[in-house]
């Protein structure tokens, strides 16, 4: 506090040094401050008030847009678990033992069992299936399996079990509950449940039909919601019971009376509400095909504070355009002050010295002052106006890379469910060799992609290599084979993402494909060297001569494939990105002979590299 009294006094005292020295009288820095000054921090302060409202709604908005996402999230989600439901009760051995008469014998039942337990193991690799369950007459060995397949009886004391009978092999979904599995034990879950009739007499329950969701699934989707007050976010059903809560203990329970009337209101939307006398926001979105709603409830004192941290940046740049103005405008009036002062003592020594008639005379005198003020302010408004275009600018590009982050991170998580589902349809068709080729391909953009960070682990490039190759093969059958002899102690080393990859296709496409009778082969090995990481990738085609070999180090190769696929210039680019990576003295380096194969050598310096 003293040190703020004595900052204010120097401060008081420097600005009266100012003034005495332009000689600026009391009368014109009064109106200064009233004209100008004051004007300058009401309209501060109204741009203050007004900013926060409409920051307000930003924020709110911003909110809002994050509840819809996790709610098409979740509606994926549970569309994709619907998919398999769908398709597994049309699976043709299923039916098959669904259709017998009487009980099987144990060597009938033995294969169904066998039949089934590939069916089941086929729907749990999905990511998001915790457990397919089947529930089957109790005459059946199956009913006693009690791992994947029960018996029907056990199920009736299900809460959800007249509600599937009604459905009448509709999907019916379940609230989140509490089961025991043998292997697991308690393990919160959500349920797909679907009535499979007796396709002879269709009015009989044959079977029943669950596809278990682990909760984990769902609170992962809502804890991006809010993850420093995660209580504050719910899913609930259409009566407003709450479904999914971080607090277990509110699992079951039912909204108070406030809340369930705003989300009452629509599919989605935000509304503000008072709710124990104090103001809340409420931001929902209904997810598809269940009817539940993700909830978002935030109260207006946590939206203050986000408010007030995006204000703050907008407050300083306007404070330091009125600072910036102020002096400009406080200098420009003390120069002109001063020059009239000048002119004004110059009239008075004329008079002294030579008259009053000699006023009529011309004298030299400074002039340009209020054409230089003219030109200052017009300078000043250009600057005014280019600092709110840039910062206006600048949110609007600040929003729209938020924007592009939200869907890199979405379309990824898309194609690798899209191509999840199309190797799951391929399966249920029997087609193995194109199921084998999507699991490839999927792994591969995964491996690539690699969450969108530029290096990789040495593990993870052997296993792009391995998986471009095993493409290749399904590609081109019985043309070639490969191995791949990595030293333990290296797998985790990190090196630019894609540094194998081109190479390898390049030992395939130019050196293999091209021999007409020969069997070829591809060697990738890894291993340590002193102070270096050495990756090489070996085969035995064509070869090229040395002199080519080197060249392709130095300058990019341009020229067209004959196969047309591509540009061949990838062995320049990756020793590019390595000599970027490790220094100069990493590269690679190429021996090669016509006839006798190509090998290339990729040397990393280690230093801090490794994990």
């Amino acid at each position: 506090m003293i040190r703020l009294v004595e900052f204010v006094r120097n401060t008081a005292g420097s600005v009266r040094e100012v003034v005495r020295r332009l000689s600026m009288p009391r009368r014109w820095l009064l109106t200064f401050i009233t004209l100008v000054f004051l004007p300058a921090i009401a309209l501060v302060y109204v741009y203050n008030e007004r900013t926060a409202s409409i920051l307000e709604e930003e924020v709110t908005s911003s909110m809002l847009q994050t509840v819809k996402q996790a709610g098409n999230n979740l509606s994926y989600r549970l569309g994709h678990i619907r998919d398999i439901s769908n398709a597994a009760s049309m699976n043709q051995k299923l039916n098959q033992f669904l259709q017998d008469d009487d009980v099987p014998s144990i060597g009938r039942q033995l294969e169904v069992l066998k039949d089934l337990r590939y069916l089941v193991e086929t729907v749990q690799t999905n990511t998001d299936v915790f457990r397919m369950r089947l529930f089957v007459k109790n005459t059946t060995m199956l009913a006693e399996e009690r791992f994947n397949f029960f018996s029907l009886d056990s199920l009736k004391s299900w809460p959800f079990y007249n509600k599937v009978l009604d459905a009448n092999g509709a999907i019916v979904w379940s609230d989140i509950y509490k089961q025991y599995f043998i292997d697991t034990g308690d393990v919160y879950i959500m349920s797909s449940a679907r009535l499979l009739h007796d396709s002879k007499q269709f009015g009989q329950v044959s079977a029943i039909l669950l596809i278990d969701v682990s909760e984990k699934l769902v609170m992962e989707i809502l804890a991006d919601l809010d993850q420093a007050k995660p209580n504050n976010v719910f899913l609930v059903d259409q009566s407003g019971v709450i479904l999914a809560h971080a607090d277990k203990s509110r699992i079951g329970t039912s909204l108070e009376g406030e809340v369930q009337s705003v989300i009452r209101q629509g599919t989605e939307g935000k509304v503000k509400f008072q709710l124990h006398n104090k103001n809340e926001y409420g931001m929902f979105s209904t997810i598809q095909p269940t009817g539940w709603k993700v909830v978002l409830q935030v109260s207006a004192s946590n939206i203050s504070e986000k408010v007030k941290l995006k204000k703050s940046a907008g407050i300083a740049t306007l404070a330091g355009i009125f600072a910036m103005f102020l002096l400009l405008v406080f200098a420009l009036l003390a120069l002109i002050i001063r020059s009239m002062n000048r002119r004004l003592q110059q009239v008075i020594g004329v008079i002294r010295e030579e008259g009053i008639e000699r006023l009529d005379v011309p004298h030299p005198m400074p002039d340009g002052n209020f054409v230089m003020l003219e030109h200052s302010v017009d300078v000043l408004i250009h600057r005014v106006r280019s600092l709110m275009e840039q910062t206006y600018k600048a949110q609007v590009l600040e929003r729209e890379a938020q924007l592009r982050a939200l869907q890199a991170q979405i379309n990824p998580h898309f194609l690798y469910n899209t191509l999840d589902t199309i190797n799951w349809i391929a399966i249920g068709h029997g087609n193995h060799d194109i199921s084998k080729m999507i699991d490839s391909l999927a792994k591969y953009f995964r491996l690539s992609l690699n969450k969108g960070k530029d290096v990789m682990s040495v593990a993870d490039e052997l296993n792009l290599a391995q998986v471009y190759l095993d493409i290749q093969k399904s590609r081109f059958l019985n043309s070639f084979e490969y191995r791949i002899e990595p030293d333990p102690d290296v797998l985790d080393y990190i090196v630019p993402k894609l540094t194998l990859q081109p190479i390898v296709e390049n030992a395939l496409l130019h050196g293999i494909r091209k021999m007409k009778t020969q069997f070829g082969t591809i060697l990738i090995r890894a291993y340590r060297e002193e102070n270096e990481l050495i990756l090489i990738v070996s085969d035995n085609g064509i070869g090229m001569e040395e002199e080519r070999a080197q060249r392709l180090l130095v300058e990019p190769q341009l020229q067209t494939r004959p196969d047309g696929s591509g540009s061949s210039y990838g062995l320049y680019n990756v020793n590019e990105r390595i000599k970027l990576f490790a220094g100069d003295t990493s590269g690679l380096s190429i021996s090669s002979r016509l006839g006798a194969g190509t090998s290339v050598s990729v040397r990393i310096r280690l230093e801090p590299y490794k994990q």
